[in-house]
């Protein structure tokens, strides 16, 4: 299905002529089938599991991007309103509501995906994905409006696949807002030289509610500070290639004294 035959679609289904329904691309491949492959054999199900997921995706991706085309054309040509003009509009309370019972738009909505974290009445994230040119959703600052509200007990955790998407973005954006808050630094040094020991430097993401997200994307505390200072320009990576040498060094000698005993 092309985007002008879901549009046409959509004004039939506006009318009242027809059901509302996207499909995936007209052209794609059949979907894999289990006769084709062994799946007693691990690699044969792996690949048959791994093109299943592609295929889905595939034809989940295609329903999003006619679905985004099909708001495009509304806000655009039936509102008469510019991307910007229309997120203000969207973004008073109740009014978001209004034009989606006068457009038909919840249906719409149904092909689009939110990531973990950003609830779907989070207009500024979904014009940002159906006018990416004119509308700039900053991942950083909604990534702390969610580490707040940890921070605040309002969240026991971060929501499941929070770090799914953009982990790393999420992660320097979070540490960054705990440092600044609530560690006294005068220097980079100093927080370089606060985080090179990984039981200190646990310690501080344990308080800071960071402890278990990051050690699934980063080796140490001292890698996960030195990414973050990367990120906002204040890396030393002559400290940081000192102190590390210095932790495989004193992590060498701990082994060798092991062995001794």
């Amino acid at each position: 299905m092309s985007v002008a035959d879901a549009v046409y679609d959509y004004i039939d289904f506006l009318l009242d002529k027809k059901a509302f329904i996207l499909r995936g691309p007209a052209n794609m491949e059949p979907a894999p089938k289990k006769k084709d492959y062994d799946l007693n054999d691990p690699r044969e199900r792996d690949l048959y599991e791994a093109k299943r997921t592609k295929y889905r995706g595939t034809i989940e991706q295609h329903k999003q991007e006619q679905a985004l085309q099909i708001m495009a054309f509304v806000i655009e040509k039936l509102m008469g309103l510019t991307p910007k003009e229309a997120l203000i509009q969207w973004e008073i309370p109740g009014e978001a509501d209004k034009y989606k019972k006068i457009w038909k738009l919840d249906k719409v909505m149904e092909y689009v995906r939110f990531p973990p974290g950003i609830q779907r009445d989070n207009y500024r994230y979904l014009f940002s994905m159906i006018f990416p040119k004119q509308i700039r959703f900053d991942e950083g600052e909604q990534a702390l409006v969610v580490y707040r509200k940890v921070l605040r007990n309002e969240l026991t955790r971060f929501p499941r696949n929070y770090f799914k998407y953009h982990a790393h973005n999420k992660l320097y954006a979070m540490l960054l807002e705990y440092i600044t808050l609530n560690i006294r630094v005068q220097s980079p040094e100093q927080i370089y030289e606060m985080f090179r020991d990984p039981a200190e430097g646990n310690k501080i993401l344990k308080q800071a509610h960071l402890f278990s997200a990051y050690r699934d994307f980063f080796t140490s505390p001292l890698e996960y500070v030195h990414m973050m200072m990367i990120s906002i320009g204040q890396e030393d990576p002559v400290l940081y290639n000192i102190y590390s040498y210095l932790l495989t060094f004193e992590a060498v000698q701990r082994g060798g004294k092991d062995k001794k005993h």
